[in-house]
């Protein structure tokens, strides 16, 4: 959550915390503070924050107009559906298969972590990096993983990597979703690249 704050209001944040420091700088001398006071406001700030990111912040995105807004809530279970394009290196036919994928997204103010296993546990993925980016009134999720398949066919790899880029999208009845494109570097080496169509909604739990 801090990394969509910052992306949204970087500039802002960056001004704030200067001007704050500043104001500390002229304003302790002025009224005759000691700087010992310094270290007391730094201690209550920083006191704050952990409570704020570790308790408070659940309660605050209960509010309907910041996860609307803003961001909501993404912790829970997910089930995503792939629609997969895999070039055939030999000839350079392209075929298409769905894959379903369930994903467990943990969310706090400071962190975003996922993990996605396919349903017929013939893949296991363990995201690498995820975060959320504002990009003009769009709300994206970026995410990078590398896939674990424990028992490869002869013509598979055991480890590929890839990336995502999905896009938060509400519906008319107040549900979102999210959806875009991926794509990975699976057969590379012989031009064999898959890439493809993702859309994960959020179970009812």
């Amino acid at each position: 959550m801090w990394s969509l704050i910052y992306s949204k209001y970087g500039s802002i944040v960056n001004t704030f915390l200067i001007t704050l420091l500043l104001s500390l700088g002229f304003l302790l001398p002025t009224f005759g503070l000691e700087y010992s006071w310094v270290r007391y406001i730094t201690m209550a700030v920083t006191f704050c924050m952990f409570l704020f990111s570790i308790i408070l912040w659940e309660y605050l995105w209960k509010i309907k107009w910041l996860q609307k807004y803003f961001c909501p809530n993404l912790t829970g279970k997910w089930k995503g559906t792939l629609e997969a394009k895999y070039t055939l290196p030999d000839n350079g036919t392209v075929q298409v298969k769905t894959v379903i994928v369930d994903f467990n997204i943990k969310m706090n103010f400071l962190r975003l972590t996922m993990e996605g296993i396919s349903e017929d546990e013939y893949m296991r993925s363990e995201v690498l990096s995820s975060w959320l980016q504002t990009e003009g009134n769009n709300l994206f999720l970026y995410y990078t993983y590398l896939v674990n398949v424990k028992k490869p066919k002869a013509t598979d790899e055991q480890f590929f990597h890839g990336s995502a880029r999905l896009q938060l999208i509400w519906n008319d009845i107040g549900d979102y979703y999210f959806e875009g494109n991926y794509w990975t570097n699976r057969k590379w080496n012989v031009g064999g690249q898959t890439s493809g169509h993702i859309k994960i909604n959020k179970k009812n739990n």
